[in-house]
């Protein structure tokens, strides 16, 4: 999505969340939506559901509200998943088999093609149906695929930075980062870091302190 480098960041980050969000209320036959209702499903203000829309167009009408299958429509071509984009998965551990479990969802379009690792245990072996390569193959199955630019990581943290570099290296431009090394990478590569044992301690001490 090259719009999205003119949103502000926390825009760019709703956005997808609006995105899945009128996809379900398309499922369940919903023909169109005020931006009130959305708000209390969403739990986000309306002024704010309607300044990131903003920077998409004019996707709504006074009284009338937003036409869920016209809406599906737009923020699919907004964020550019005409098509299913494809990625590639760093580690085939036990988060590894769950997030290839997740691209079974009905409707998702973020598919993981290939899972590659170091153990003898996994390597030629399948994930449901994704293969799992060998960390050397890595390099040549980027090469051979240059419409992948991103990559999930969930190796471990000693290792995550030196894997960072190759992808880096091999034309990789984005990167979810499952593990708890923050990672070195050029302005031109964006990362976004999802640290589970932080977020569940976070989680812990603000409960104990409600």
């Amino acid at each position: 999505m090259n719009e999205q480098r003119l949103l502000p960041r926390a825009t760019a980050k709703r956005i997808p969340q609006y995105y899945r969000q009128f996809q379900k209320l398309q499922a369940e036959g919903v023909i169109n939506i005020m931006s009130k209702d959305l708000a209390i499903i969403m739990k986000i203000e309306p002024t704010t559901i309607r300044r990131d829309f903003s920077y998409i167009g004019e996707l709504g009408k006074q009284r009338v509200g937003y036409d869920v299958n016209y809406v599906v429509a737009k923020l699919q071509s907004f964020l550019g998943f005409d098509e299913p984009k494809s990625v590639v998965l760093i580690g085939a551990g036990h988060l590894a088999t769950a997030l290839i479990n997740y691209n079974y969802i009905k409707g998702n379009n973020i598919l993981i093609r290939a899972a590659f690792d170091n153990s003898s245990e996994k390597v030629g072996g399948v994930i449901r149906d994704i293969p799992v390569y060998h960390m050397s193959d890595l390099a040549r199955y980027l090469a051979e695929n240059p419409h992948i630019t991103v990559a999930i990581l969930s190796a471990p943290s000693e290792v995550a930075q030196e894997i960072t570099d190759e992808l880096v290296s091999q034309g990789i431009r984005g990167i979810l980062n499952f593990s708890s090394k923050r990672l070195d990478v050029p302005r031109t590569v964006t990362v976004e870091n999802v640290d589970l044992a932080s977020k569940l301690q976070t989680l812990v001490y603000l409960t104990d302190q409600a």
